[in-house]
């Protein structure tokens, strides 16, 4: 729940700002069914639009495991006449009307998926009212799901390097040109409680941010932990697990 929630301020604070609009009418089957793609506005005119079984729009989103998919529709009008269906990865035009979906609501509230394997997933919005339906909007979101990995315990010098992997759920290495690895060390000073330290910020390449650091010469002989945060646009805001450092 803690993750749903999180989810949806983080899209509805999204949402907010301009999007750029990618207008693509969706379509009536799975071939011809555009892709979503992050930060896009979609729209669909029900009343003009070929459809399929009479009252249904398709698309497709491509989704990596782990990525959470963010669809909004709740400033259009009339959102509660439509029904969305998110299906699983596989389905193809014989399967579409039989598949169970992995997510299937009223476009009244805001759509949260989590990827539970890589690919691609259709999404099916259809009028669900005796009434006329007209135009629907909406809005996406993907997010992508990172792992940082450093080591369980290490020993250092007090000037040296250190490497964070950062991978896919999936283990593939991952570059960005905004993503962001901040590796920060945590000692007590002259308080008794442990504060945190930044040791420094860099890009990941090829899965790998490598840090040259430097440590204060009174932690020599000393414990400290060590810890790996990364962020960047796109991407949930991850950490690794502590690293316990024997400092030399």
């Amino acid at each position: 729940m803690k993750r749903i929630g999180f989810m949806l301020l983080l899209f509805l604070a999204l949402s907010t700002a301009v999007a750029p609009s990618a207008q693509a009418d969706g379509g009536a089957s799975l071939s011809t069914a555009p892709t979503v793609t992050s930060g896009s506005t979609y729209s669909a005119s029900f009343s003009s639009d070929r459809l399929s079984h009479g009252n249904t729009e398709l698309w497709k989103v491509r989704l990596l495991l782990g990525d959470d998919l963010l669809l909004n529709a709740i400033r259009s009008r009339g959102a509660s006449s439509f029904v969305v269906k998110v299906l699983p990865v596989g389905t193809d035009e014989a399967t579409l009307w039989t598949k169970r979906p992995v997510y299937e609501a009223r476009l009244s509230s805001p759509v949260a998926v989590t990827a539970s394997r890589s690919g691609t997933y259709p999404i099916a919005i259809s009028c669900n009212t005796s009434r006329r339906c007209t135009t629907i909007r909406f809005s996406v979101v993907i997010t992508h799901e990172l792992v940082v990995h450093i080591p369980r315990s290490t020993r250092l010098s007090l000037t040296g390097t250190f490497t964070v992997v950062v991978r896919t759920p999936g283990g593939n290495p991952v570059t960005g040109r905004d993503l962001i690895v901040s590796l920060y060390g945590l000692w007590r000073d002259s308080s008794a409680s442990v504060t945190h330290h930044v040791l420094g910020s860099t890009k990941v390449i090829r899965g790998q941010a490598v840090f040259t650091y430097h440590l204060p010469a009174g932690l020599a002989e000393k414990t400290i932990s060590l810890q790996a945060i990364v962020d960047g646009p796109g991407y949930r805001t991850a950490s690794s697990a502590l690293c316990e450092a024997n400092v030399a």
